[in-house]
């Protein structure tokens, strides 16, 4: 009765999402534009704060909507990238009154969209930026699903894993650390392989320890590669 339940609510929000999509487009804006701009990473921002506070000038940030909270002339929102997370204040007084109009009405979260601002803090203290442009980039006609409570079911878990991966930050750095030990571990193996080849034992004196030697090595190689994989794999519960 749950999974129905959701699978309803599910079909229910795509449903406002299409009728969304369909206004959007009647009105001007484009759901799915060719082009983006983008000047920085949201990392590479929060870095350099105090340098792009100090300099006050416009530059283009893009990434997926993961929070929106309305609050009269202001939206605060989450603007999430691959390297991190940022808030954005949007003002109908800087943005102007028809843009804020069509940002409340018509991006959701989970949308992916191209923000223009410059970096101040708010009188919490929080490093935001003030969103002056925005630029729909992808409609998302899908929710995602709630951090505690949308992807509990273990089943769908490892169905969906890029839901996983999206909802659970520990998983998705494994994941980052998991492709570069494999990409590492390539590249040894292949520069192994050419000394291997450049060193080839029939061609040397002492035919036969140079060639158990060369296969121990081989051997001890691979052993090592087996227990890395198996550690990987089956040494964390992912």
């Amino acid at each position: 009765m749950a999974d129905n339940s959701a699978e309803k609510n599910s079909d229910s929000e795509r449903d406002e999402r299409v009728k969304k999509l369909e206004a959007l487009t009647s009105v001007g804006l484009v759901a799915y534009p060719a082009k983006v701009e983008r000047d920085y990473e949201i990392a590479a921002v929060l870095s350099d704060f105090a340098k792009h506070e100090k300099a006050a000038k416009d530059f283009n940030i893009v990434g997926r909507l993961r929070a929106k909270r309305e609050h009269g002339n202001l939206v605060f929102a989450n603007l999430e990238d691959a390297s991190g997370s940022m808030q954005l204040v949007v003002s109908k007084k800087d943005l102007g009154a028809d843009s804020f109009k069509n940002f409340i009405k018509f991006i959701d979260v989970a949308d992916f969209i191209q923000v223009s601002g410059h970096c101040f803090v708010t009188a919490r203290g929080e490093q935001s930026l003030m969103v002056v442009d925005w630029k729909l980039l992808t409609k998302a006609l899908l929710p995602i699903p709630d951090a505690w409570y949308g992807l509990k079911n273990e089943d769908e878990r490892l169905r969906k894993r890029y839901l996983d991966l999206l909802l659970n930050p520990e998983l998705k750095e494994l994941f980052r650390q998991k492709s570069r030990f494999w990409e590492v571990t390539r590249e040894f193996m292949k520069v192994m392989v050419s000394l291997k080849w450049k060193l080839r034992p029939w061609k040397l004196p002492l035919v036969a320890p140079k060639l158990i030697l060369s296969r121990l090595i081989i051997m001890i190689l691979i052993w090592m590669f087996l227990c890395v994989f198996l550690w990987v794999n089956f040494g964390k519960n992912v």
